[in-house]
């Protein structure tokens, strides 16, 4: 299906709006201030239950996280938490939502409809966007990360942030999960995770990584291309390299 990119960013845009003015306070704590009551342009959000806005994650610099918590539908037999990373770096975590493995499509006319696809039918999906400067994260300061070992820290005081308002799902089975830079991104989000725990009385239960097409060495991955496309007879002709 082909679209428009101007009605798609529009239909997009009133979307998020719709989320983030679900939690627009800068002292939201309460749950209940972040749940998602209607969606524009779907016609009938009930059969989907989640919770979207802005984390404050450092008081002083005022920086927040932008997060979308997509409940399971069905229940599985272990509660499972997928915290999905779009990658770039710098790429908003809402294309996952709207166009990858969330629970919504974009119609040609500016409407959304459900994606019965989606990776929440039996397990709660978390979709952040991070680093700050991310998508709908922002800060009012300098608090932006300068290289990957500082991602897990600041990713870090959202998680812990994050069960504080949601406890509930604070013993989930976590799985991290992402495209293109997130390979980079979710190994070291995960060597924190695991650091945490053996620091930490509460630990968090990390039980695996899904990293699609991921962007993580790139000087070993693309001269790679080639061999494989010749290897499996996609090219035909001579190349040079």
């Amino acid at each position: 299906m082909k679209y428009n990119l101007k009605s798609l960013v529009l239909t997009i845009g009133l979307a998020i709006f719709a989320v983030i003015k679900a939690s627009e306070t800068a002292e939201v704590e309460n749950a209940a201030d972040y749940f998602v009551r209607t969606l524009p342009g779907l016609p009938d959000s009930s059969y989907l239950k989640s919770h979207a806005g802005h984390v404050l994650i450092d008081e002083q610099s005022e920086s927040y996280i932008f997060f979308w918590l997509m409940h399971n539908l069905h229940i599985a037999d272990n509660a499972k938490l997928i915290i999905w990373l779009n990658g770039g770096p710098g790429c908003s975590s809402m294309d996952g939502v709207f166009l990858e493995t969330g629970p919504f499509r974009v119609n040609k006319d500016q409407t959304l409809r459900p994606f019965y696809g989606s990776w929440n039918e039996y397990a709660n999906v978390l979709y952040v966007d991070q680093p700050v400067g991310t998508g709908f994260s922002f800060t009012n300061q300098d608090f932006y990360v300068r290289n990957a070992t500082q991602v897990p820290q600041q990713f870090l005081l959202f998680l812990d942030k994050f069960f504080e308002i949601f406890p509930e799902y604070s013993q989930d089975d976590i799985y991290l999960a992402g495209e293109s830079f997130a390979g980079v991104y979710i190994p070291y989000i995960a060597d924190g995770i695991l650091k945490r725990n053996i620091e930490s009385n509460t630990k968090y239960n990390l039980r695996g990584l899904v990293i699609g097409n991921g962007w993580v060495d790139p000087s070993t991955q693309y001269p790679s291309y080639y061999d494989f496309a010749i290897a499996n007879n996609l090219l035909d002709g001579d190349y040079k390299v």
